[in-house]
């Protein structure tokens, strides 16, 4: 099965927006044993649509389209459609009954207005998609040999959607058996993954093992592919034996977990109440962490402690510690964790200072240089890291190395 996937915006066109939408269907059509032949942006141009649509229709089984769907006069991707399919728009009953509810259960904000119903025109034929986190639902249209879906173009509504309604049905028409398994691994780097794993695993047909960089670390999916479920399982199995006795050490969840899930998870398993103190991340471990359902169970609190004199008024940092070794130092963030462990009354505790950048930096301690310190049973420990990179760069590894690094003291 060969696809296009047509991505409609000028805002994507232009730049303005990031194509992510492109991105993710990409990668999950290909997953599935689909091969995406084409690739399109364009703008929010009825004519440019239908050229793009008409182009898709000859090469392609399958057409998704994302963006258009809204309720505004430059919203033509399903004007454009029906114009290509001969397949009339009409006022589906099921769209129009989910913009009404969508907006009665909005604030007072959101007003629905008459334009808002140009939403529940779809081409003739069309099942609608409904759509739980925006007021466009999708739709699926399909005409002789082709798929046709049309999804909005928001990435939080469109994957969700893709997720519920349209991978299963895919994977059905495709009339194969899948067996997926992702390991995400953290402390390795891609390449070393990949230049590892090209030796050790077999050459099984149907079987694919893809790395994909975070910036948690690196995500390998091993998807096996057979006419029955047995052989699909019976091949993943054989790759799942070669990963995990050789990458083990590296892989901190086989459930699809990011780094700061898996942390707050084994909090919960094990008990334990957790607190932080940051300096150059600035409250981004607490984020993203924060981020996480259900983490009140575990997070008492942090601290951004950003000066010296907070560090020691608010986490008892000895101000002999920070004039003889500095705050970017071991003897500091020992001190930091310590006293953010105590002031917080937690199990748990992390902290973290150093140079960020891009100024700040010295010989001795040049940009980049960060140190975490770790409270856990009593026990004080630090580590050092050199981090290269602009200044977010250095902030978001720093969070994430620090999370991975307390499992690796908690296990």
């Amino acid at each position: 099965m060969k696809a296009t996937i047509l991505c409609i915006g000028d805002e994507v066109l232009c730049g303005d927006v990031l194509n992510s939408n492109g991105t993710f269907f990409a990668k999950e059509l290909t997953e599935i044993g689909i091969e995406v032949v084409k690739h399109v942006v364009v703008s929010d141009d009825e004519d440019m649509v239908e050229g793009a649509f008409n182009d898709a229709v000859n090469i392609s089984d399958l057409i998704i389209t994302t963006g258009g769907l809204g309720p505004t006069l430059d919203d033509m991707t399903k004007e454009a459609i029906a114009k290509v399919t001969g397949r009339p728009l009409e006022e589906n009953a099921e769209a129009r009954h989910h913009v009404e509810t969508y907006f009665k259960n909005k604030e007072k904000d959101f007003v629905l207005t008459p334009n808002n119903f140009r939403q529940a025109l779809f081409p003739k034929g069309a099942k609608i998609l409904s759509n739980d986190r925006g007021t466009a639902p999708g739709a699926l249209l399909e005409i002789d040999d082709k798929m046709i879906i049309m999804l909005p173009g928001p990435p939080r509504e469109n994957t969700y959607m893709y997720n519920k309604h349209i991978k299963e049905y895919l994977m059905n028409k495709l009339n194969k058996f899948f067996a997926v398994k992702d390991y995400m691994t953290a402390g390795i780097g891609e390449s070393e993954i990949e230049y590892r794993m090209r030796d050790l695993l077999p050459d099984l047909e149907g079987v694919n093992v893809n790395t994909y960089f975070n910036d948690s670390g690196v995500k390998v999916k091993a998807v096996s592919k057979a006419d029955n479920l047995k052989h699909a399982i019976e091949n993943l199995d054989k790759i799942d034996d070669i990963i995990m006795k050789n990458f083990k050490e590296y892989i901190y969840s086989v459930k699809g977990e990011t780094l700061p899930q898996k942390f707050v998870n084994i909090l919960k398993s094990m008990g334990l109440t957790f607190s932080c103190a940051e300096s150059c991340t600035g409250g981004l471990l607490a984020s993203y962490l924060t981020e996480i359902p259900g983490v009140s169970e575990v997070f008492m609190g942090s601290a951004v402690t950003y000066t010296n004199e907070i560090k020691h008024s608010l986490l008892g940092v000895k101000n002999e510690t920070l004039e003889k070794y500095g705050a970017v130092s071991s003897q500091c963030v020992e001190e930091m964790a310590l006293g953010c462990a105590e002031r917080f009354n937690s199990d748990v505790a992390i902290s973290i200072s150093g140079i960020a950048g891009p100024g700040g930096g010295t010989p001795e301690k040049p940009v980049g240089t960060v140190y975490m310190g770790f409270y856990y049973k009593g026990q004080v420990s630090s580590t050092k890291y050199n981090i290269t990179g602009e200044r977010k760069r250095v902030q978001t590894r720093s969070a994430y190395y620090s999370i991975n690094n307390m499992l690796k003291i908690m296990q």
